[in-house]
């Protein structure tokens, strides 16, 4: 919410405090949308429901959803299907490396637990800037960040990572050198 009021370009979302709060008409104006927690990994707890249905679907996924957890609503980005999500990731605010994640045929999760392809992603200079933004307007003194962005008239924010395990070291080369020397700067 603090990126989208400051102007940055995000996935069209709404924030709700816990899954009752969720309407039971659907938020936007789109075919499909998506649903899961405000803080999550791994798609864990992410739904995907068509807009006709809606109501069902939002009453049987109230009943996965523990109670006092924030959830989230966005529009479905059909790019997603084919293009996939790009990932960029800063090392103490420097850009270090990118990667393309693609779900499997007639997904639409781009983790590899699914069968999403994860190769490098060549990124221009536009990008990087715009990930740039994304780390620079409210976070400080950060480690790591992890920019997910997909293309729907332009490239706009899924997800920021900040806490990140899967860092994708072994996709690009000299990204874990990067992000060594990332650690010992950040350490000293």
């Amino acid at each position: 919410k603090e990126l989208a009021a400051k102007g940055l370009p995000i996935v069209e979302t709404k924030f709700y405090r816990e899954i009752k709060d969720v309407p039971g008409e659907a938020p936007f104006e789109t075919d499909e949308l998506i649903v899961k927690p405000v803080i999550s990994g791994g798609a864990y707890q992410t739904f995907r429901i068509l807009r006709e249905e809606w109501k069902q679907k939002l009453l049987e996924i109230r009943e996965t959803f523990p109670p006092r957890v924030e959830v989230m609503v966005q529009a479905f980005i059909p790019s997603v299907i084919d293009k996939g999500e790009v990932s960029l990731f800063y090392f103490n605010g420097e850009f270090s490396h990118a990667i393309q994640k693609v779900p499997k045929p007639g997904d639409f999760r781009v983790q590899e637990e699914f069968g999403g392809d994860i190769t490098p992603f060549a990124c221009d200079e536009d990008i990087k800037a715009l990930g740039q933004s994304f780390v620079e307007a409210h976070f400080e003194d950060l480690l790591f960040a992890r920019v997910d962005l997909v293309q729907d008239n332009g490239w706009k924010l899924m997800e920021l990572e900040l806490i990140e395990p899967a860092l994708y070291f072994r996709t690009v080369e000299g990204s874990a050198e990067n992000f060594s020397q990332a650690l010992l700067k950040h350490l000293s």
